[in-house]
């Protein structure tokens, strides 16, 4: 677990990020010049976005709230811009459901072969996360 700190621009050396971080076999999760440079809150952003199930969709306020700052989904957002590549970045939608503009058309692929259901560029239904539907409740006469 990360330490909290209450200076967002404190950066970790190397070898704490590397111990907080754990590093999938196939493909690391974020280079070592990344590593150098995350703050606290990204490295807590990493270790949520690396935790989600398939199919889990969840906004960039959902993001930057796990990772201690609710308020933060702008920066949620910049973080996955810089190290979305290594991360299930595809899992992150804005609030309303509708993907960001950067990759519509690879994120809607990756959202489906999850069983996520997209129609006109928004989440309208997913396995798990905040647009999961509920279960029907009551009986059918």
């Amino acid at each position: 677990m990360c330490q909290i700190r209450k200076s967002s621009a404190h950066r970790l050396p190397p070898n704490q990020v590397m111990s907080t971080i754990d590093e999938a076999p196939s493909r690391p999760i974020l280079t070592t010049i990344d590593r150098e440079i995350m703050t606290d809150f990204e490295i807590e952003m990493a270790g949520f976005l690396k935790e989600l199930d398939r199919g889990h969709v969840i906004t960039f306020g959902d993001l930057a709230a796990a990772a201690g700052r609710p308020s933060a989904a702008r920066m949620a957002g910049r973080f996955l811009s810089k190290h979305g590549e290594t991360l299930p970045w595809w899992r992150v939608v804005y609030s309303c459901g509708y993907l960001p503009p950067n990759n519509p058309d690879v994120q809607t692929e990756k959202l489906h072969e999850e069983c996520v259901t997209v129609s006109n560029g928004r989440v309208i239904d997913a396995p798990s996360g905040r647009f999961a539907k509920p279960p029907p409740t009551g009986r059918l006469s």
